[in-house]
């Protein structure tokens, strides 16, 4: 973490915190009078941030959402209020995209090559055959997924659905910070999540 001032702007100290997540660089800059109350908010922010992460992380075996693509093949997964709500809000997104939105594309993801865990930087990876995306295709989309509101449980009905973040959750996660801070009373903050994902409160 780093403490630096504005330039030419009336805010007296602007304070930035950053750290490793979500696979790249999450920094917060909050802007404000006291500089010791606005490294306590960062903190507090950054803190919230990992908590996030270890919700919904897939580098994380252990995530939430890990668990849930590991053990919802044909069996109910009781999953947090929070990721519920997500997948509610995924599934909706999903039918006013009429399916080009599809967050259950996670084998995919992993088929093509765009999920690098454990790749190095610049390898190369062979696309997969046709007969390959043919098959993960007529096994995956939201009507192989149960989504029981009641007991707030997932089940899904094929072992090839898996449910990927990739599209929302640093977005997501970026949002919930940005609430925390609002909050806190904070007027001037930008969160970035390896600058795909970037919310701010003030100038």
């Amino acid at each position: 973490s780093s403490t630096e001032d504005f330039v030419g702007m009336t805010t007296p100290s602007l304070i930035r915190l950053s750290c490793q997540a979500m696979g790249c660089l999450c920094e917060i800059y909050l802007g404000g009078e006291s500089q010791t109350e606005l490294e306590a908010v960062a903190a507090d922010a950054l803190a919230l941030l990992k908590q996030w992460e270890q919700r919904f992380s897939h580098y994380l075996p252990q995530s939430e959402i890990c668990q849930l693509n590991a053990n919802a093949y044909r069996q109910p997964v009781s999953v947090s209020p929070y990721l519920f709500s997500l997948l509610l809000r995924l599934k909706t997104l999903k039918e006013q995209t009429e399916g080009a939105f599809d967050p259950t594309a996670g084998q995919l993801v992993k088929a093509w090559g765009l999920f690098r865990q454990g790749t190095l930087r610049g390898e190369e990876v062979s696309p997969p055959s046709r007969e390959k995306v043919h098959q993960i295709v007529q096994e995956i989309g939201w009507s192989n997924v149960e989504l029981d509101t009641k007991p707030q449980t997932v089940t899904f009905l094929t072992p090839f659905v898996e449910i990927h973040l990739g599209a929302v959750g640093k977005g997501f996660i970026v949002d919930e910070v940005i609430g925390y801070l609002r909050k806190q009373g904070i007027e001037q903050a930008l969160v970035n999540a390896g600058g795909s994902s970037i919310a701010t409160i003030g100038t």
